[in-house]
């Protein structure tokens, strides 16, 4: 569990590194479409996605230890590390080779006051962010449904704390 929240922290620090070079802009007192622009918007994505599928790796794993009672081996840790992190570095890959073409303008690109997925892209932008939220909302509900069921079988002296019944 504790590599899991190691990604989630990693997953952090490069959308630090990503904010870091709002720094640029703030040098040339404007944001400019260039290969700096490109890079501060890969590593903003790559976060955001990384934050989202961790955050749900997380909730995944507390479904399945609370509610299923399942325990992970050190196998399903490292496949589960590999397939996330794989997973991300393909959407990153993904999003820009499928959807950029001449005749729109560039994936990454100015949004605000940094460089991100250009609005031309919008769904792109929240996409996995909102579905891993909701889907994580869904399983920490049944993980509230499921203590709580536990909590007023253990004040009415009803069996164990986690029984699956």
């Amino acid at each position: 569990v504790a590599a899991y929240f190691i990604s989630l922290l990693l997953s952090d620090l490069i959308q630090a590194i990503g904010s870091i070079l709002n720094a640029r802009w703030i040098c040339d007192m404007a944001v400019i479409v260039g290969d700096v622009c490109t890079l501060q918007g890969i590593l903003k994505q790559t976060a955001d996605i990384a934050t989202a599928f961790w955050t749900l790796v997380i909730a995944i794993h507390t479904f399945c230890l609370i509610c299923l009672g399942l325990k992970s081996s050190r196998f399903t840790l490292w496949m589960t590390l590999i397939a996330v992190w794989s997973g991300i570095g393909a959407i990153v890959i993904a999003g820009p080779a499928a959807q950029s073409t001449p005749r729109h303008e560039p994936f990454y690109g100015i949004s605000g006051f940094w460089c991100w997925i250009s609005p031309e892209y919008a769904t792109s932008r929240i996409m996995y962010m909102f579905m891993a939220a909701a889907f994580s909302f869904v399983l920490y509900t049944l993980v509230f449904l499921r203590m709580r069921r536990a909590a007023r079988r253990a004040r009415h002296g009803h069996g164990r704390h986690f029984d699956r019944t």
